[in-house]
């Protein structure tokens, strides 16, 4: 997808490097009008979306476990389910990111069903209550969905690396 990039001249009209500090505004525009939609051009652009590496998924005695790994989606924002980091389940409710992933509850749902991932961030209230720093933190939002037609059918992902998504109970 194309999009139009901004970003902050750091060079005054003469061509020297302008003196003094960047506004906050400045900063910002570096990073939303130009970094942010710079990757999302060039991963929806010039890579497909679907998983990059990582993210199997493999049946636990108490769930479905989902391992680290990175995914871009379709507008090519990175989704990257990292060790250390949080992830969202349906329910809106933020869960560690262990070394092996994610486990996720079977409980209540039946049937054949795909795991989903899509991009989602989170305000860190924490962070914000600590040291008045205002962070957001990705937090890819993981869901089950039923499947469609048979298992074969189930869509696989863009790269040759990664596992279909499919499982049943």
């Amino acid at each position: 997808m194309a999009e139009k990039l901004v970003r902050t001249s750091y060079l005054d009209v003469t061509g020297q490097p302008r003196q003094g500090m960047t506004s906050l505004r400045e900063s910002r525009v570096d990073v939303e009008r130009y970094a942010q939609p710079l990757a999302g051009t060039h991963a929806s652009a010039l890579h497909r979306w679907g998983i990059g590496i990582g993210l199997g998924v493999s049946v636990a005695a108490a769930g479905v476990r989902i391992g680290v790994g990175v995914a871009v989606d379709a507008a090519g924002r990175h989704i990257s389910l990292a060790a250390g980091g949080t992830a969202k389940l349906e329910e809106q409710v933020l869960t560690p990111v262990g070394e092996n992933g994610v486990l996720v509850s079977t409980a209540g749902v039946s049937g054949t069903l795909v795991v989903t991932i899509a991009w989602a961030e989170t305000f860190d209230k924490a962070e914000f209550q600590a040291s008045q720093t205002f962070l957001m933190m990705e937090t890819p939002l993981l869901r089950f969905r039923p499947a469609t037609g048979s298992r074969t059918s189930v869509p696989r992902w863009c790269s040759p690396r990664s596992r279909s998504t499919a499982w049943a109970t």
